[in-house]
C-alpha cells in the first residue's frame, strides 16, 4: 500500500461456497444439523405432523406399534381355546394348549397361572394369580392398573429330549415348538409374530432372526438369547412367508429339560407388528361365538333340515322328522271288520301298530270292544295290549298276550279296582316267612332299631405274628350306647395271651383287658363278656397279642344292646 492500494481479492464466492462447494458451515439459518432429520433412516420425536399425500414406493414399514393390527391366532393369544368370544373380558374357559405353539420335540406345555380380572393380589375380589403372572405384570412398561384388564393364560412349555432342528449357531439347542403349518401369508410376504417371553429355568432360550428382530423395542442385530436372570422380555419378530407358512415360526429354540413361558401372542400380517403390547390383541368377532365341531352345547331354538322319511344316516333328526318316522311305522286302520285270530303276524322292524276292534269279534278277552296294541320285534316276537271301553265288569281294563311260535293266553292285568289290598295280602302269605327275603318295615310294631343288634364280627382271625398287637375286630359306631364285646379262642398249641378292648366313653379314650399274659394249652375257650358304653363316631377295637405266630384263632362280635 505504500504505493497505493492493492487490488481487491474475493475470499466467499460461488467457486468456495454454495452447492458442490464442499463448504461446511457451523449452522444454516442459525439451526445446527442435529435440529434436521436425515433423509436416511429419520429417528423423529414427540408429535410427528404431515400435510398432503404420504407415498412410499416399494418400501417398508417396521415395528409400527401403533399401526391397526388384528391377530391372527384363533385364541386371541389368550391360550383360552378357539370358541372364546375374542371381545369377551373375563372368561371361566379353563387353559387350552393351542395347536399354534405346539411342542415339538417331545416336550409338555401347561398353564403358568392366569390373569384374573379384579384379582386380589391389586386389590380385588375374584382370586389371587400366580407368581408367574405377577412377575410378567412388573415387567411390563407402563402397566397403567395390575388390578384389573382382559383375562389371559401365560404357558409354560418345557423342552423334550428330541433332537429335530437344531439351532444353526446354538449347539443342543433344538426347535421348541412348531405352528403345524399355521397358514399366514402376509403382505408383503412378511407376517410378524409378537409375544411376551422368559426363561423360568435351565440354560439358555433362543430366538431366531429371520428378517427383523427385536427385543424390547430395539432391533437386534442377531438371534437373541435368554437366560432365567433375564426375566420377561418383549419379542418381535418378522418372517418372509413367501410360500404361505413358516411351519418353525417364530422360531424359539431350547436345550433339553428348559422351562419356557410364553404370553399375549400375536401373529399380525406384514413387518409393522404391534409394538410393545400389555393386553391380548383379539382376533376378528363377529359379535357371536361359533360353535366348535365336537359337542357343541347349542342354545335357543336351532334348526337343520328335515331328513326324508326313512333316512338312517348320522345326520340330525329334527322334531319333524322323528314325528314322520314314527307315523311312518305306525299302522292306524279302523276296521269295519276285525281281524281273525289266525291272521298272520305282519313283522316291521320295531314296528308299532294299533286296531280298533268291535263288539262281539270272539277273539279279543270278553267280546267286547276296544284297542289293540301290537309291539312286533324284527326276531319274530310280538306283543299285544288289549284295552277295553263300555261297560261291565271289564270296563277299562287291560290285557295281554305274547306271540312267538303261537300267540299265548290273555292275561288280565290287575288293577286296584279288581285286586284290593286283601288280594295282596292274601298273595304276600303264600311266599312269606325266612329265606323269603320280604323285607318288613316293623315287626309286631317296633322298628330294627329298637333289638339288639350284631354291628360287627370276626370268625377264625388267625394271629400271624408273634409279641405284636393285632386288631381282630374293629368297628366305628353311628350312634352313642350300649354295646356288648363277646370273644371266642380257638388255641391250637400252648402260648401266652393278652386280649385287650379299647373305646371311648364320655370320660374318654378307655382299654380294658380280658386276658393279661395268660398261658393258654391247646383248646377252645369262651371269655367272659364285656359291657361298655361307647360315643358316637368312636371306634371298638378287640386287640390280641401272643407269644407265638399262628397258635390262636379269633372268633368275635360287637353287639348293640
Amino acid at each position: 500500500m505504500s504505493n497505493g492500494w492493492t487490488a481487491w481479492v474475493e475470499f466467499m464466492s460461488t467457486a468456495n461456497g454454495g452447492p458442490g462447494s464442499g463448504f461446511n458451515a457451523d449452522m444454516v439459518d442459525g439451526k445446527h444439523s442435529s435440529d434436521f432429520a436425515p433423509v436416511a433412516s429419520p429417528n423423529f420425536s414427540g408429535t410427528v405432523t404431515m400435510t398432503g399425500d404420504i407415498i412410499m414406493a416399494q418400501t417398508n414399514l417396521w415395528n409400527a406399534g401403533n399401526v391397526s393390527a388384528i391377530n391372527l391366532l384363533p385364541d386371541s393369544g389368550r391360550f383360552m381355546g378357539n370358541d372364546q368370544e375374542p371381545l369377551a373380558q373375563a372368561s371361566n374357559a379353563p387353559f387350552t394348549a393351542p395347536s399354534t405353539f405346539a411342542p415339538y420335540n417331545g416336550g409338555t406345555i401347561a398353564s403358568g397361572g392366569k390373569f384374573i380380572h379384579d384379582n386380589t393380589d391389586f386389590g380385588g375380589t375374584r382370586g389371587n394369580m400366580t407368581s408367574d403372572v405377577i412377575s410378567l405384570l412388573s415387567a411390563m412398561p407402563s402397566n397403567p392398573s395390575r388390578r384389573y384388564g382382559v383375562e389371559f393364560y401365560i404357558a409354560t412349555i418345557t423342552q423334550g429330549t428330541g433332537t429335530n432342528v437344531p439351532h444353526p449357531t446354538v449347539s443342543s439347542a433344538y426347535l421348541l415348538t412348531s405352528n403345524n403349518g399355521f397358514s399366514m401369508g402376509g403382505s408383503g410376504k412378511y407376517v410378524t409374530w409378537s409375544f411376551w417371553i422368559r426363561l423360568k429355568s435351565g440354560t439358555n432360550v433362543i430366538i431366531d432372526k429371520k428378517l427383523k428382530l427385536y427385543k424390547n423395542g430395539v432391533e437386534m442385530s442377531s438371534y437373541v438369547t435368554l437366560g432365567p436372570s433375564d426375566g420377561w422380555v418383549h419379542i418381535q419378530t418378522t418372517s418372509d412367508v413367501s410360500i404361505g407358512y413358516d411351519n418353525a415360526a417364530p422360531a424359539i429354540f431350547a436345550k433339553a429339560g428348559d422351562v419356557v413361558q410364553l404370553a399375549l401372542p400375536v401373529v399380525s400380517l406384514g413387518g409393522t407388528g404391534v409394538g410393545i403390547h400389555t393386553s391380548p390383541i383379539p382376533r376378528a368377532s363377529l359379535g357371536y361365538v361359533a360353535a366348535p365341531l365336537a359337542s357343541p352345547a347349542l342354545t335357543g331354538t336351532p334348526t337343520a333340515p328335515t331328513a326324508t322319511v326313512g333316512t338312517n344316516t348320522t345326520q340330525i333328526a329334527t322334531t319333524a322328522f322323528t314325528v314322520q318316522e314314527i307315523i311312518s311305522r305306525s299302522r292306524a286302520n279302523i276296521l269295519a271288520t276285525p281281524p281273525a285270530e289266525s291272521d298272520p303276524i305282519t313283522v316291521y322292524p320295531s314296528g308299532l301298530s294299533m286296531t280298533f276292534v268291535g263288539a262281539g269279534s270272539g277273539w279279543t278277552p270278553n267280546g267286547g270292544y276296544g284297542t289293540v296294541i301290537t309291539y312286533n320285534v324284527s326276531d319274530g316276537r310280538s306283543f299285544q295290549w288289549f284295552m277295553t271301553h263300555g261297560s261291565g265288569a271289564d270296563k277299562s281294563s287291560s290285557w295281554i298276550r305274547v306271540y312267538y311260535t303261537g300267540w299265548s293266553a290273555w292275561a288280565k292285568m290287575i288293577t286296584d279296582v279288581d285286586y284290593t289290598a286283601a288280594d295282596v295280602l292274601a298273595k304276600i302269605k303264600t311266599v312269606h316267612g325266612p329265606g323269603s327275603g320280604l323285607n318288613a318295615d316293623m315287626v309286631d310294631g317296633k322298628h330294627a332299631s329298637d333289638f339288639a343288634g350284631k354291628a360287627a364280627s370276626v370268625s377264625e382271625f388267625n394271629v400271624s405274628a408273634a409279641d405284636t398287637s393285632t386288631t381282630a375286630l374293629s368297628y366305628v359306631t353311628t350312634a352313642a350306647g350300649n354295646y356288648q364285646v363277646l370273644v371266642y379262642l380257638r388255641v391250637t398249641a400252648t402260648t401266652t395271651v393278652t386280649l385287650w378292648v379299647t373305646y371311648t366313653d364320655v370320660s374318654g379314650a378307655q382299654q380294658t383287658n380280658l386276658v393279661t399274659n395268660q398261658s393258654f394249652t391247646a383248646g377252645s375257650y369262651s371269655l367272659l363278656p364285656l359291657f361298655i358304653n361307647n360315643t358316637s363316631g368312636t371306634g371298638i377295637n378287640v386287640r390280641i397279642s401272643c407269644s407265638n405266630a399262628n397258635t390262636v384263632k379269633v372268633s368275635a362280635s360287637i353287639v348293640g344292646v
